[in-house]
């Protein structure tokens, strides 16, 4: 008797692979983000501490050089901050395209294995009416068998 085999099983494994694949650039994709909005925090507490100090100075009395040092960090400090949030931004939709990516994947999974299961039930019909008919075929036999011997009751 033949094994059930799915017509569409390399398909379904390439599938499968492809899934993984995007699951674990997921985790990649989602890790980085975590590290970039850290970093994002920590120069927001740089520019915080650094306006924080300016004020202190600015009430103590300060010169020009140093005013202008603490502009200069500052404005540093706001360039690397928009540089981030560009950077998180740009992470975010590549993130974002692959959840789409991934959600139209488990879609076709979903789809191949309901086709994987709704052939296995045709198999399973197959296979009972071969059985169904192997034994029509042996009673048949038997009961022409018995007419001809004259064996019939």
């Amino acid at each position: 008797m033949k094994k059930f085999k799915f017509s569409l099983e390399v398909l379904l494994k390439v599938k499968n692979a492809e899934k993984k694949e995007i699951d674990n650039e997921l985790y990649y994709i989602n890790q980085k983000l975590l590290h970039m909005k850290q970093e994002l925090k920590r120069l927001e507490d740089k520019t915080k501490a650094n306006d924080e100090s300016m004020q202190i100075a600015l009430r103590d009395g300060i010169d020009v050089y140093t005013l202008k040092n603490y502009g200069l960090y500052r404005s540093q400090l706001t360039e690397r901050s928009r540089q981030q949030l560009s950077n998180i931004e740009h992470v975010d939709n590549k993130a974002e395209n692959l959840r789409k990516k991934y959600i139209t994947l488990n879609k076709e999974l979903d789809i191949l294995e309901k086709l994987k299961r709704q052939q296995f039930i045709d198999y399973q019909y197959d296979i009972a009416q071969r059985h169904a008919k192997e034994i029509e075929d042996i009673i048949s036999c038997k009961v022409s068998r018995g007419a001809k011997y004259g064996n019939i009751k």
